[in-house]
This record gives C-alpha cells, sequence and structure tokens, in this order.
C-alpha cells in the first residue's frame, strides 16, 4: 500500500441491505437515508393473496427483515413495506397473476422531495375496497366520465401527508386522499360479484354523531367532575363518590362474568375430597352438593380443583396450584368481558377528575395537572385493579381451604366466597389507595414520565416532523 492519505468518501443508501460501491484508497463512510414507509390496506376478496412487485427497483419486507422485489399479504392484512426516496419504476399490486394497479411515484407527484438523509419522506397509505361511500371518475364506453360507486369498481384511494400542514406537523395526522384520475384494470370488476356489490352498497350507508361536552348535561360532567372530593364517611380521602361507584361497578361486573355459574349454585355449598388414583397419584376434588341434573352450567357433582369451570366461583380452593391459579386468572379477568368494561368507567371518572383540575389556571397561565398526571392516575389504578383482584381471591382461596381441610367447617356456601372475594378486594384496593396517599406513588409515576419525555425529546431524533412527543398543556 502507498503512504497516500485516503480520500473520504460519504455513500448513502436508502434501504438496509443495499450494496455498496467502494474505490480504492479512498475512506468509505455509509449513510441509511430516512426510507418511505409504504402500507397497503387491501380489502377486496375474503382469503385472497395478493403480490406486490418493484419493476424497476427494491423493497424492503419489514416483516421479513429483508430486501426483496416482491412480497405477498393476504386479504385484510397490512402490508408494511419501505422504499428509497429516489424509488424508480412502479410498484404493482396483483391478485391470482391478475394486475389490480400499478403505483409510480413519478405519477403521484412524490418525486423530488428533500435530499437530506435526517427529512422523513411523508408515508404511502395505498387501498383498495375498503373505504365506502367515495366515488371516481370513470371512462365509460362513449368517452363521457360517469361516478360510479367505489364498491361497484374499486379503485385505489392513495392517500399521503399533508407535510407539516398538519396542527403540531404531526406525521400520524389526517391523511388527505389525493385523485390522480387513475384507471383501474379491466380485471379488477370481475373480483365482485352482484351480490357482494349490492351488500357492500348496503354497508356503505353510515351514520355520523357529533358528541362534546357542550352537548352533554352539566349536571351529569359536575357529577363526574366533583366525585373526587372528600366525603365524611372517610378521614384517610379515599373513599369518595367516584370510588365507591368504581366499586360498585367493580362488584357488578363480576356477578355479570359469572352470573350463570351463581345462578346455578347461589344457594349451594361444596366440600373437598381428595382421591389417591392408581396411577395419577392424589388429587384433590370440589364437591358441589345439590343435585346437579338441576343445573345448566355446572352440570357435574365432582370438579378438579384447578378445573377452569369454577375456579371464579371458589376462588380456587383445593390446592396452592387452584389458589395460584385462580389469582392469575382473577388478574386477567380484570380486564376483560363485563369487569373491563368497568374498568373503562373508573378510566372515565379518572379523566372527568383530572380534568376539573386541568381546568384551573393560576395567575402565572400555567395548569395544574397535564396529560402526565393523566396518565399516572390512570396507569396506577389499572395496577391497582389487577393486584386487588390477585390477592383478594388468593386470600379467600388459601382461608377456605384452610378452614375446609383443618376441619373447622364441613362445607363452604358459593354466596359466602364470591361475597368474600369482593369484599377483599375493596378492602386491598382501598389499602393500594392509602399506600398511594402515604408515598406518592401516583405523583412520582407522573415526575418519571416527565423526566422520560425529556431525555427523549432530548435524544431521540425526529422522523417525519419536529412534533412534540407528548401534548403538555400550557
Amino acid at each position: 500500500m502507498s503512504g497516500r492519505a485516503m480520500m473520504g468518501h460519504q455513500v448513502c443508501i436508502d434501504l438496509p441491505g443495499e450494496p455498496v460501491e467502494c474505490w480504492a484508497e479512498t475512506d468509505v463512510t455509509v449513510l441509511l437515508r430516512k426510507h418511505r414507509d409504504v402500507i397497503f390496506d387491501i380489502q377486496l376478496k375474503k382469503g385472497a393473496t395478493y403480490l406486490v412487485e418493484a419493476t424497476h427497483d427494491w423493497i424492503y419486507d419489514v416483516k421479513r427483515k429483508k430486501r426483496v422485489q416482491k412480497g405477498q399479504f393476504h386479504d385484510d392484512e397490512r402490508y408494511h413495506l419501505w422504499i428509497g426516496r429516489d424509488f424508480k419504476g412502479e410498484l404493482v399490486l396483483s391478485m391470482n397473476g391478475s394486475v389490480l394497479h400499478r403505483y409510480s411515484l413519478v405519477d403521484l407527484n412524490l418525486r423530488g422531495e428533500s435530499s437530506d438523509p435526517k427529512v422523513k419522506p411523508a408515508p404511502l397509505i395505498l387501498t383498495l375496497g375498503c373505504q365506502p361511500g367515495l366515488t371516481v371518475p370513470r371512462q365509460s364506453a362513449g368517452g363521457q366520465r360517469q361516478q360510479l360507486s367505489r364498491f361497484a369498481t374499486p379503485s385505489p384511494l392513495v392517500c399521503r401527508n399533508t407535510d407539516g400542514e398538519l396542527p403540531g406537523a404531526a406525521w400520524w395526522g389526517d391523511m388527505i386522499p389525493l385523485d390522480f384520475g387513475v384507471q383501474m384494470h379491466a380485471s379488477t370488476t370481475a373480483l365482485m360479484s352482484t351480490s357482494s356489490r349490492v351488500h357492500a352498497e348496503e354497508e356503505s350507508i353510515i351514520h355520523v354523531f357529533e358528541v362534546s361536552l357542550a352537548n352533554a348535561p352539566a349536571e351529569l360532567i359536575a357529577f363526574a367532575e366533583n366525585g373526587g372530593e372528600d366525603t365524611a364517611l372517610d378521614t384517610n380521602k379515599i373513599v369518595t363518590r367516584n370510588w365507591l361507584i368504581g366499586q360498585l361497578t367493580g362488584g357488578s361486573s363480576f356477578v355479570k362474568d359469572n352470573l350463570n355459574e351463581l345462578r346455578d349454585l347461589w344457594n349451594r355449598s361444596f366440600r373437598l375430597m381428595r382421591i389417591v388414583h392408581p396411577k395419577a397419584g392424589a388429587k384433590t376434588y370440589v364437591v358441589f352438593r345439590g343435585h346437579a341434573g338441576l343445573r345448566k352450567v355446572i352440570t357435574g357433582t365432582r370438579y378438579s380443583a384447578k378445573s377452569s369451570k369454577i375456579l371464579a366461583i371458589t376462588a380456587g380452593t383445593g390446592t396452592f396450584e387452584s389458589v395460584t391459579a385462580a389469582a392469575w386468572d382473577a388478574s386477567k379477568g380484570a380486564f376483560r368481558r363485563a369487569t373491563g368494561v368497568a374498568l373503562v368507567f373508573t378510566i372515565a371518572l379518572d379523566a372527568a377528575e383530572w380534568y376539573r383540575d386541568y381546568s384551573k389556571v393560576d395567575q402565572n397561565g400555567k395548569r395544574s395537572r397535564d396529560l402526565f398526571d393523566l396518565f399516572a392516575k390512570i396507569g396506577v389504578d389499572l395496577g391497582a385493579t389487577g393486584i386487588a383482584a390477585a390477592v383478594s381471591t388468593a386470600v379467600v382461596g388459601a382461608l377456605t381451604t384452610g378452614l375446609l381441610a383443618a376441619g373447622l367447617i364441613a362445607s363452604a356456601p358459593v354466596w359466602a366466597v364470591a361475597a368474600l372475594v369482593f369484599g377483599t378486594a375493596v378492602a386491598v384496593g382501598y389499602l393500594i389507595n392509602m399506600t398511594d396517599n402515604e408515598f406518592h406513588i401516583t405523583k412520582r409515576v407522573a415526575d418519571g414520565l416527565r423526566e422520560a419525555a425529556k431525555v427523549l425529546a432530548k435524544h431521540h431524533s425526529k422522523d417525519y416532523s419536529s412534533y412534540p412527543l407528548i401534548f403538555m398543556p400550557s
């Protein structure tokens, strides 16, 4: 090698895995420019498979994490790929060998954007057959343009960001449909039968209602916003009206989720039975009293203590494994079915209380709350709900198991177990809220979120435009 200094040379690539040309005696710096995101959202024929092919360039399949020229996806599946900002040729969308449409950046007027490697090109969302109520022009046989339903002849809706003109310059802002007067291939029309078109036309009629706080009764808003005020029931400032409403909705949702089982066994009791099997060994069973033939759901007389069918109503009574399984199921069940709906209602009450404090502005124009406080309050409440459900189930299950095993009670009434689970959950929730008040857990979580946002705002690179990482009310 010669002693001459190597010349510095910078090469830009658009996609991971793109080959780089090097020159002798040069110091090459490879810079990966920001790519353009393209998302296909096709809903034409259930179960269909689509092919996307780049005619003169490469694409990057995000799911496969590979630089390719062809990619496949299914109907109603959002297919995400990357392309370079100077993408050449066309993206050809086809199904079963029939071309549905061709997309060109030149036709979409998306070439010639900023060449700065740090600037993110505007994303593209390409859809077919999933935008009801829109019409596109089509050239008729007589040379005149007709207005046909989107469902009658599925045609593309190409969307792109308004590139900084949105409030806050957020890349995820409203997408504006662009009409380029493109023509569909005749093969696309044959994809939908007459009955499918008629059915799609019927489904294209929608009703939109605008709902705002201005239209809501002032008394209802005030009831929710003021529900967090202290009451005479509790000197610890925990038992507020909204807190009581949350407990009642939680208990009601538990009954709703297990209504059929409770209806079968509400006035019945159960005991434990241990059977030693020759091959399987000793197993513990829960035996319900009463005539099994009169029940609709719990139709058996004896169930394994770990049976998922009875875990909720027995709190896992029987063994350590069954109690653990019941506690885990209770923590997951707190976010599903009717209990999950009740949790959403509780979140709404949290938001109402937060909004009341948020509306207060001091003499310097600063609000007393921001979104970090709301997120922290909701997050702590969600965690408390799961913990209370798990702990209450474990405590009641372990207690009932101990009493039955020790012979202190002959059988355990189902209604008593359900009532104990609810009462214990209320008590555990109260203790969690008391701990929160004592150690300011919610405040610490909110402060932590603020610090994390500051770090992200300082070090996180902006991909699309300068936008706030989180809305902070002023």
